[in-house]
């Protein structure tokens, strides 16, 4: 099983299987039979594991319908898999030209983006197996902030959330499957930090979006506060969170303080220049890793401390070093960059990570009581890494290198404190 025993209980892990070039419903299910099965055999052993489905706006809604559903369930059977969480971030292709800013449209004040997460969620509380408690759906921030950032656009977003909630918790009714919908932090998006999804929570959705609910639906006021309750999430991403300069295990501890739902934990790893603007070495390497297809984000500390953000690693670095570095970057340190690389990896071309702290996260959340978020290995770029002189990886080299990920995921979250595994832990 892909349920790993951990101190106090046990969590699902898997991969996101947006790391593969995959967008046509059949190519997903050709993934899952070649790489989705193998990795579950070769990292948990027998017993069926769970399934990280990245499913796009054309896929799902292939997949949405009976023969669709249908071969999808059979694929996920097949490959001894089953149905836990779907990654429907991305709306469009996301393995395939530019990305970039495209990754956060629709936004969530538009219709598109609703119908296509009630459609997953949906599809999702159809194809779950029974014994598991909950699904999750994880979703874009709300909108890019360049796009709108006002009172009105934070108001539109929570009535939207609170239809998908709607959706989910018909869905429960319909199946007796509940599925979360969760809302994953990142730079530049409206919820931008953990601390943004926190107040987020606790000002316009649940207030805002259950008063809509119970007005405009004709819900109790109590139903509508339970369906937000219910159906609406966080997911937390360590590289978004670290990259943000936040200690992902005291945001994960705010939340539950305010009981706000983690549902859904991405497990991923960044790039660390601790000198900052001085480190001409340093950014020489680091300017290797600009490209056009993702944004990478960097967030550093200012000389007095504050944090300072750019959209875009390669527009930042673009005209270095014939151009000189804004004076607030060059005098900035510990630039962290959304850039997911490998788990495993301390340093790779030259550039640090932020493994340490990741594997100080992963330790202290093996030791917390359950239950436990689901948790996903996600590192997409293995195709864009910088490799010297070696050609990029083909798929059998990233499928190893996600095995690798998946068992220095389990390793780090079944230590001990003094860096010891437990007895029996594999």
């Amino acid at each position: 099983m892909s349920r790993i025993p951990l101190r106090s209980g046990e969590a699902h892990l898997t991969y996101c299987q947006n790391v593969h070039a995959v967008e046509s419903a059949d190519a997903i299910l050709d993934a899952l039979g070649r790489w989705g099965a193998r990795a579950a055999r070769e990292v948990f052993g027998a017993g069926p594991a769970a399934a990280g489905l990245r499913l796009g706006a054309e896929a799902a809604a292939i997949f949405s319908t009976r023969d669709g559903r249908a071969r999808l369930g059979e694929a996920l059977s097949r490959a001894n898999l089953y149905a836990l969480t779907v990654n429907a971030f991305p709306y469009g292709a996301f393995q395939e030209g530019r990305v970039k800013e495209q990754v956060f449209a629709p936004p969530w004040t538009d219709e598109a983006r609703l119908a296509y997460t009630s459609q997953v969620v949906t599809l999702l509380a159809d194809l779950m197996p029974d014994g598991i408690a909950e699904g999750t759906v994880s979703t874009s921030p709300g909108t890019f902030r360049p796009w709108g950032d006002d009172r009105e656009v934070r108001e539109r977003i929570a009535e939207n959330l609170a239809r998908a909630a709607e959706r989910a918790w018909q869905s429960l009714d319909r199946t007796g499957r509940s599925v979360r919908v969760c809302l994953e932090p990142e730079p530049f998006g409206t919820l931008q930090t953990q601390a943004d999804a926190l107040a987020f929570f606790e000002g316009p959705l649940r207030v805002h979006a259950a008063r809509w609910l119970s007005r405009r639906r004709g819900y109790p006021q109590g139903r509508a506060e339970g369906m937000i309750q219910e159906h609406l999430g966080v997911c937390l991403d360590t590289c978004h969170a670290l990259v943000a300069h936040e200690d992902p295990s005291a945001a994960l501890s705010a939340f539950r303080r305010a009981d706000v739902a983690v549902g859904k934990i991405q497990i991923s790893n960044a790039l660390h220049l601790p000198g900052g603007g001085a480190d001409r070495r340093g950014l020489s390497a680091l300017r290797e890793y600009g490209e056009d297809r993702f944004f990478h984000q960097v967030v550093a500390q200012g000389s007095d401390g504050a944090a300072i953000w750019h959209v875009d690693l390669e527009a930042l670095l673009s005209g270095w070093p014939d151009v000189p570095l804004p004076d607030a970057w060059k005098r900035s340190r510990d630039w962290r960059v959304h850039f997911h690389v490998p788990l495993f990896a301390d340093a790779l071309e030259g550039v640090p990570t932020l493994q340490e702290p990741l594997a100080t996260f992963l330790a202290w959340l093996g030791a917390q009581k359950g239950p436990h978020p689901h948790l996903e290995v996600e590192t997409y770029t293995w195709s864009l890494l910088p490799r010297g002189n070696r050609p990029p990886p083909d798929e059998q080299e990233t499928f190893e290198g996600i095995c690798a990920e998946l068992r220095w995921a389990m390793k780090r979250m079944q230590e001990t404190g003094d860096g010891r595994q437990e007895s029996g832990a594999r």
